[in-house]
């Protein structure tokens, strides 16, 4: 008997120690990405304030609404209006449709930096185009 109450909590404890085990992998894998949100956070200059001043700006130049602009993007208005008043810059997802909303780019929004678009080669596509029509 006393051999299988010892087996037991030696069971017990090799499945606490693995469980234990399982715990600090996944917390250490979650502060190695909070870690890295945070590094590409600092190094891009995330604003949510700038973000979201850009946003009415575009809004205010649109002559739109921030209500519009939710319901465009597919996001919900409440939402929207929390994300600016907390100045939290949106999830990725988010942060696309409500640049396309507004008939801009993301980049834009975050940095205040607008694309430069290279249409050398659709230019360059549709010359020849042209040209075997004429």
């Amino acid at each position: 008997m006393y051999c299988t109450v010892q087996l037991f909590f030696k069971k017990l404890c090799f499945n606490n120690l693995v469980v234990f085990i399982i715990y600090l992998l996944i917390t250490l894998s979650t502060i190695k990405v909070i870690k890295q949100k945070l590094f590409i956070a600092d190094n891009i200059n995330m604003n949510g304030e700038d973000f979201w001043r850009r946003v009415k700006d575009l809004i205010k130049s649109q002559n739109t609404t921030q209500e519009w602009v939710a319901n465009s993007a597919n996001v919900s208005f409440s939402n929207l209006k929390q994300q600016i008043f907390h100045n939290r810059i949106p999830v990725a997802d988010e942060a696309v449709r409500i640049a396309k909303a507004l008939n801009t780019s993301v980049e834009y929004l975050v940095t205040g930096e607008q694309v430069k678009q290279d249409n050398s080669e659709s230019i360059e596509l549709l010359k020849k185009v042209i040209e075997k029509l004429s």
